[in-house]
């Protein structure tokens, strides 16, 4: 396995990490509005298949894990 090194960045390239993360969660709900047929576009609806798609990224991330496990440098 291949170790995980925490801790490896400093705070602002943390910042700005997360920055981009949260601009292109933004573009990605703008697109999605966009993309909703016009008779289902509701704030309602976005919520339904934005959540949708996040719950299963992260499904699909955790199952990721199980079958492909990493060691962090704590598990050494």
């Amino acid at each position: 396995m291949v170790p995980i090194r925490r801790n490896a960045l400093d705070g602002s390239t943390v910042a700005a990490a997360v920055s981009e993360i949260d601009q292109r969660l933004r573009r990605s709900v703008s697109e999605m509005w966009l993309l909703l047929p016009a008779d289902r576009r509701t704030l309602d609806e976005l919520n339904t298949q934005i959540r949708r798609l996040v719950d299963r990224a992260l499904e699909d991330f955790a199952e990721d894990r199980r079958q492909f496990p990493v060691r962090s440098e704590d598990q050494e």
